[in-house]
């Protein structure tokens, strides 16, 4: 999981739920690491590919509370930090799955002419019956 912003998550529950909850601490900082690690435990243990997304935002995005819209949830630009973090792992653990390392069986969406669609489908004198 991503690091929490705390007093940003109990500002978002108080003002956006009727009636308020409790200001309980549901959610904090430490409990998050906590199961980060466990959960990276658990990966080491069985063999998984993981990513330490809480220790990757806390080391490396001083800034990481501004990556989060209500303390919990990520914003665009987070969603977009947390997209980079995904595919260099997946390109890390899954050379295989790049999509520069994957063949397509028909044609990119951009490549194709509407007003001669079928032609698309035809290459190598091998066509697709439609």
């Amino acid at each position: 999981p991503p690091p929490i912003d705390h007093d940003k998550w109990q500002r978002f529950r108080m003002d956006t739920f009727v009636p308020p909850p409790p200001p309980v601490r549901n959610r904090d900082l430490e409990h998050t690491k906590q199961y980060a690690e466990a959960a990276m435990q658990v990966g080491r243990e069985t063999q998984t590919a993981t990513l330490d997304l809480f220790t990757i935002l806390t080391r490396d995005h001083s800034q990481w509370k501004e990556y989060l819209l209500d303390g919990l949830h990520f914003n665009p630009e987070g969603n977009r930090v947390l997209f980079e973090c995904l595919k260099n792992a997946s390109d890390a653990h899954y050379p295989h799955l790049r999509r520069t390392a994957l063949t397509t069986q028909f044609p990119e969406f951009g490549d194709i002419d509407p007003e001669n669609y079928l032609q698309a489908f035809v290459t190598n004198d091998k066509s697709i019956n439609l």
